[in-house]
């Protein structure tokens, strides 16, 4: 079953593998997290893919609905652009303000192409030509909709109202209109408006503004780094990430996968099932009133997914994914 798996991670815009080896549907799941995986452990966001594997699958969610609309003819998979996207990931670079790291390789938007033309009806966008289905609010659990007209990225100085805009732009909140990446020490919001090499960083001088980001060993006086998988420690220098056991005074020393233990002194896994907890739990469980607890199974009241045993909560209630074509 195709799981609703965030595998948002950063891949490359350089040239990726043939894709002789496309790969199969049945094991997408299994190869996407991999790769999402093996970059993470390549950027020392983790010791091991195990460890890597078994923290996201936690969030994973089983949903029917991609392979009954590739049953039903409505979405069509590409298992070569599959192979090519995954492989791209092996050339993505570890610091998160350059290029490669921020623009998709093409490879991975044509994975699931919609095959419903203009009015057809759709229960997400990838069922459609366009990729842009329109879903009314309804109160059910499955709501249909109609495939919309294209809406392709836009240009320097046209509207990003109802799209995104072309790569090496940004989509201006102010006005909607997309412009330029901003140079360095301009005002910002967010990362993604800032020319490469830089980010959005909040200093105490100016407020937000695009800087450049230190590397390891380097002073990071407003808290943030350049790569993944480098933290600005508690004495305010870029350092590797802490993994399971090595040593720290606060969770800035450690991997934002894991924690510090104060008692030990060590970066330590988040806490499983019956341990104390503040937010978040490293197993299947989930973080109730400061103790990690089993999930929920379906029909129990619920604010949010992880409370569930099937990772999905609607309208306050567990409850499988429902089928929606």
């Amino acid at each position: 079953m195709v799981r609703s798996l965030a595998i948002a991670v950063l891949v490359t815009s350089a040239a990726a593998c043939t894709g002789d080896d496309a790969i199969a549907l049945s094991d997408y799941d299994s190869v996407a997290l991999g790769a999402r995986c093996d970059y993470y452990v390549r950027c020392g966001s983790f010791p091991d893919a195990d460890a890597c594997r078994a923290y996201f699958e936690r969030d994973a969610i089983d949903s029917p609905n991609i392979e009954a609309a590739i049953a039903a003819g409505k979405t069509r998979y590409d298992g070569a652009a599959a192979a090519d996207c995954f492989a791209a990931l092996d050339l993505a670079s570890c610091d998160q303000t350059t290029r490669s790291a921020r623009i998709p390789d093409p490879s991975c938007k044509r994975i699931f192409l919609g095959t419903g033309k203009l009015g057809d009806s759709c229960g997400f966008d990838t069922e459609c030509e366009s990729n842009v289905c329109l879903i009314p609010d309804c109160p059910d659990a499955c709501c249909l909709g109609q495939c919309g007209s294209p809406r392709p990225d836009a240009a320097l100085g046209e509207s990003c109202a109802q799209s995104g805009c072309v790569d090496d732009a940004y989509c201006a909140t102010a006005d909607s209109i997309c412009k330029p990446l901003l140079p360095e020490g301009a005002s910002c919001t967010l990362p993604s408006e800032c020319d490469y090499g830089m980010s959005c960083v909040l200093t105490e001088a100016n407020g937000p503004v695009c800087q450049r980001l230190p590397h390891v060993g380097e002073p990071c006086p407003d808290g943030a780094c350049a790569e993944m998988g480098v933290m600005c420690s508690s004495s305010r220098i870029c350092i590797a990430a802490g993994l399971p056991g090595a040593p720290c005074t606060a969770a800035t020393d450690c991997s934002t996968f894991y924690g510090c233990n104060t008692a030990t002194l060590q970066c330590v896994p988040l806490p499983s099932r019956g341990e104390p907890c503040t937010f978040s739990c490293g197993d299947d469980s989930w973080c109730n009133s400061g103790t990690c607890d089993a999930p929920k199974p379906n029909d129990s009241s619920c604010q949010r997914n992880n409370e569930c045993i099937t990772n999905y909560c609607l309208f306050g209630t567990c409850m499988d994914v429902p089928l929606c074509i």
